[in-house]
């Protein structure tokens, strides 16, 4: 049996199979190496073999073998397709590469005890199955929106949970960080912080195969930075990974939404500081954080990471909005369409295929360019794939949101929600209903720190006061 790693090219008699699947040929690759490390076929199980195919799910491990059974291959045995363990067929019996043993041991770093004993996770006594269930419990619940209140059924309580069983190291670093993303998306960053520093400890005590899940755990930490933001803190943390090693598709996905955002958000910063030097730049800087999500979208999708894909078509849309609104240059009726495409594809997708947190934000984002651009209802309708189809006005879009809000509870996004429906109310001269929507958005935004929001809305209370001052004396 031969293994080219370069070409892709796995091989056994007279039989061949060239495959653009990198992650195949580590799949089989590994075998083959443990196979030449032991002498023999060697047993492989996931938790090990994940550490190798970076985030492949259960399903894809099934792909590869029917792909190799397909194509006349059957070199790989298994207890079971999707969970493993898995083996090279006793029937090769020898096994050569492309690659020198140094290239080899570069390309499967694992340390020998690294690798558990024959038995390790058959005993069925380790909590993996609760474990697991557990976390499959917990992605249903981040999906419905049920984050992080005192329903022992929330995604919070439920990760907590799995904290009484004793998982390999890998995996507990994986349960920290969902833990830490859950509490990031409910804007809990204390909690989130936690969660991370508890990855850490976890990698420091153990040190992590490949150095990917360090990566993840880094990125985690710059994401949280970015959310409370320290935007400088961020790009710095960023900037300091050496990414161009990384593996992991999962952890290069995550890095370019993440320069996707900060890219954005300095040219955001920079066209409220009204600088006159962005007429230039702007566009480019624009293009710069486009092409960081659209690289985002597409690795997320090659390792079809629905989840991920979600996101950063969010984000892309987002963009795109921002874009349209504020760069002179790029105030096209395209650029505007392209905002609310992505926009209603990342609803669509989180809503059908059943993954992502960012539905409400989604929404929001729609309704805000369609108020602050004075769209048409009809005209929103004909670019969202029917998302607002059932409502009659805007009112009712915004009474839905607003309860959706509430329910999941997110501070962040009932402050926004309240403070869209201040300007829609102010569009239509309820001044009175808009005054309401503004001091209880300045209470959310007050609880969250955001200095930016209270400053602004203190603001336009304030105009609204003297106004309405105003309005009565000239009635007497």
């Amino acid at each position: 049996m031969f293994i080219h790693y370069h070409e892709q090219r796995i091989g056994f008699g007279n039989v061949a199979l060239k495959t653009r699947s990198r992650e195949l040929v580590r799949f089989v690759g590994y075998l083959a190496w443990r196979y030449r490390q032991r002498g023999g076929p060697e047993w492989v199980g996931i938790e090990e073999m994940r550490g190798v195919t970076g985030s492949a799910e259960p399903k894809q491990y099934q792909r590869y073998l029917d792909t190799l059974a397909k194509k006349g291959l059957p070199v790989v045995e298994f207890r079971h397709k999707t969970k493993g363990p898995w083996r090279l067929s006793e029937k090769v019996k020898n096994v050569s590469f492309d690659l020198t043993g140094d290239e080899l041991a570069r390309c499967f770093p694992a340390a020998e005890d690294e690798i558990a004993e024959p038995g390790h996770h058959t005993d069925g006594n380790d909590g993996l199955y609760d474990f697991v269930r557990l976390c499959a419990e917990a992605d249903t619940s981040f999906h419905d929106g049920n984050l992080a209140t005192d329903d022992d059924h929330s995604t919070l309580a439920i990760l907590a949970g799995n904290q009484f069983f004793a998982p390999p190291p890998d995996i507990e670093i994986l349960l920290h960080l969902k833990i830490a993303r859950a509490a990031m998306r409910a804007s809990r960053h204390v909690e989130a912080a936690k969660s991370i520093k508890h990855a850490e400890a976890v990698a420091n005590r153990h040190p992590v195969r490949h150095g990917e899940l360090a990566v993840r755990i880094k990125l985690a930490k710059s994401k949280l930075l970015f959310d409370q933001g320290k935007t400088a803190q961020s790009a710095a943390l960023l900037d300091s990974i050496p990414i161009h090693e990384c593996r992991d598709m999962h952890a290069l996905a995550q890095y370019h939404n993440l320069q996707g955002l900060l890219t954005k958000r300095l040219l955001r910063l920079a066209i409220e500081e009204g600088k006159k030097q962005l007429e230039n730049s702007a566009p480019k800087s624009f293009e710069q954080s486009a092409d960081h999500f659209r690289r985002a979208i597409a690795m997320h999708l090659f390792i079809n990471d629905y989840d991920g894909v979600q996101a950063a078509c969010f984000n892309l849309g987002d963009l795109c909005g921002f874009a349209y609104r504020n760069i002179a240059g790029l105030h096209n009726e395209s650029l505007l369409d392209q905002a609310l495409h992505w926009l209603a594809l990342s609803e669509v997708i989180c809503n059908k295929v059943g993954v992502g947190g960012d539905s409400i934000w989604a929404l929001l984002t729609m309704f805000d360019i369609a108020v602050s651009t004075g769209l048409s209802l009809d005209y929103l309708k004909s670019k969202t794939s029917g998302i607002f189809n059932r409502f009659a006005n805007y009112d009712a879009i915004a009474d839905d949101i607003w309860t959706e809000a509430q329910r999941i509870g997110n501070s962040q996004e009932m402050a926004e929600c309240r403070e869209l429906m201040y300007r829609l109310t102010m569009q239509r001269g309820d001044t009175a209903q808009a005054r309401e929507h503004a001091l209880a958005a300045l209470d959310l935004f007050h609880d969250l720190k955001r200095t930016d929001m209270i400053r602004s809305l203190k603001k336009m209370i304030a105009q609204l006061e003297e106004k309405n001052g105003k309005g009565k004396k000239t009635g007497t």
